[in-house]
């Protein structure tokens, strides 16, 4: 109910009509009370949402609104986790300071032969060659490309439908502007696969029959109790049988380091400046962004304990007005119920558990090698017998003339001689 009117008034601060002060229940909107104050309305705004909560310990579903369980909605940036942990299960090098690039005028196979797909990021700004970890923070589109392309945007669905994700079933339909559009799946699903990264790898549920080989093999739960008139319990999800429904789908370093990553603030200021749209008081992993036709906004993230994912859209499917990132849009309402959630639970802030095969070691910025001696230097976290083997040959130390601020020659006279 709070989720709801919550929803109801962000949606009504941003088209600039009166806010409801009361849930459908007649009670006050805690949940709408927390929404940052000053929300200016926008042209083409947002008129529909949905909202899915669930408890990553059980999986439990929280809260619903609106249609949660059609598949009808474009997952564009929310793939791109299952992007980067495809990389990271096939091969051993890669890791969060491996070097990517983001770069305009990167062209890629597109949708059919003879076609090409130039990726680019909404704001238009480029960094250049970086590091892992600071491409998956702020979700930027070009390394989220090139990953896939390196292993194929078939191995990346599979793995997403091991995780969860029920949909996008062929994946000889897609190519890689799917991780920008096109393709359909439900906020549940998505969510739901999401859950799995917030608990190290663990799927918790309902066992149910995989709707098709490599499926997954448990659902969200929606149904917690059942009782005859008489009030006996014929079926109960308790907290045994959650436990006992738990099944491991991938090794919790792997999602550590995922987790880790896209729960990364200092490094996503990097690349996106400030986002406190984003912040939820506690350690978590968020991915958020529009679609590539600008018509539908996620925010999906998590805690250890809970999953919230958010989307905004508009009910005729047009391109809605929000700013390029849509931090305007469904960043506020996730952040607002994910605080609101956690303090109505009473759960204590907390982060992952650290696998015990994870070390930290120093490497170069942005080649992720080791250190030369020259290069600036930064530590990253590494799996056991995962980390950089190879002496950075990227970064050079270089005379400059002080005067001309050119490479030094051999006619440079000393006094204006300056290593960099």
């Amino acid at each position: 109910t709070q989720a709801e009117c919550a929803l109801a008034a962000h949606l009504a601060a941003l088209n600039g009509v009166p806010v409801p002060g009361t849930a459908r229940d007649g009670q006050p909107c805690i949940a709408a009370n927390l929404l940052p104050a000053g929300t200016t309305p926008i042209p083409s705004p947002p008129d529909s949402g949905v909202i899915v909560l669930i408890d990553s310990t059980t999986g439990e579903i929280r809260a619903m609104v609106g249609a949660a369980t059609t598949v009808d909605r474009q997952p564009g940036v929310t793939l791109q986790p299952f992007a980067y942990f495809n990389a990271f299960v096939n091969d051993p090098r890669e890791n969060p300071a491996t070097m990517v690039l983001d770069l305009p005028g990167q062209r890629f196979p597109g949708a059919a032969e003879g076609l090409i797909y130039q990726p680019t990021n909404p704001d238009g700004q480029y960094r250049g060659p970086i590091n892992l970890r600071d491409a998956v923070s702020a979700w930027l589109l070009p390394p989220a490309v090139q990953i896939t392309h390196e292993w194929g945007m078939d191995n990346v669905l599979r793995r997403a439908h091991r995780i969860g994700l029920n949909s996008l079933g062929d994946s000889s339909d897609y190519d890689l502007s799917l991780l920008e559009r096109g393709g359909a799946v439900s906020a549940l699903d998505m969510t739901y696969a999401y859950s799995v990264f917030a608990a190290l790898g663990d799927m918790h549920g309902v066992a149910v029959r995989a709707v098709a080989p490599g499926y997954r093999q448990r659902d969200p739960v929606a149904v917690v109790k059942i009782t005859d008139p008489a009030g006996t319990v014929l079926w109960d999800y308790t907290a045994e049988q959650a436990a006992l429904s738990r099944v491991s789908i991938f090794p919790a370093e792997v999602g550590w380091l995922i987790n880790d990553m896209l729960a990364d603030t200092r490094s996503r200021s990097r690349s996106l400046g400030e986002t406190p749209m984003l912040e939820a008081g506690r350690p978590a992993a968020v991915v958020n962004g529009l679609v590539g036709d600008g018509a539908l906004n996620w925010t999906l993230g998590y805690t250890p304990q809970l999953t919230l994912g958010v989307l905004l859209h508009r009910a005729d499917d047009a391109p809605m007005g929000l700013d390029e990132r849509g931090l305007s849009g469904a960043a506020p309402l996730w952040s607002t119920l994910l605080r609101f959630a956690h303090d109505r639970a009473g759960l204590t802030p907390t982060g992952w558990t650290r696998p015990i095969n994870l070390f930290e070691e120093a490497v170069c910025e942005r080649s992720g090698l080791l250190p030369n001696g020259v290069c600036p230097t930064r530590t990253e976290t590494f799996v056991v017998g995962r980390a950089p083997t190879e002496i950075d040959t990227f970064w050079q130390s270089k005379e400059l003339n002080r005067q001309t601020r050119l490479l030094a020659t051999a006619n440079t006279p000393l006094e204006l001689r300056q290593a960099t």
